[in-house]
């Protein structure tokens, strides 16, 4: 659902940046658009936007799995869960973050 919720995210983010540009600030609507689409890069700036979302995705669904280890099998490691420290998916984001970009840029 990550990348989905970035999609969306972007969509309501362009619409959003129209309705403040062209109500609020009185810009010209065509120079807008024009100008939002000029200096977006498909291949560049929204896939690599979904690839991160969908690792993220992944980074913090996991997360909460390593926090219930317990050596009585799968119903005990159920019942004996616990959450993961908030740290420990922010700052493997981060980490992530920062080789995701180095190999996508």
């Amino acid at each position: 659902m990550m990348p989905l919720l970035v999609v969306m995210g972007d969509v309501v983010g362009i619409y959003g940046g129209y309705f403040v540009a062209v109500q609020l600030l009185g810009a010209n609507p065509v120079a807008y658009v024009d100008n939002s689409f000029q200096f977006l890069h498909v291949s560049d700036d929204v896939v690599s936007g979904i690839i991160k979302a969908a690792v993220f995705g992944l980074i913090f669904r996991s997360s909460p799995a390593f926090a219930a280890t317990t050596r009585r099998g799968a119903r005990k490691a159920w019942a004996a869960r616990r959450p993961a420290p908030s740290w420990s998916g922010s700052l493997t984001v981060l980490v992530v973050d920062f080789f995701l970009t180095k190999l996508l840029y």
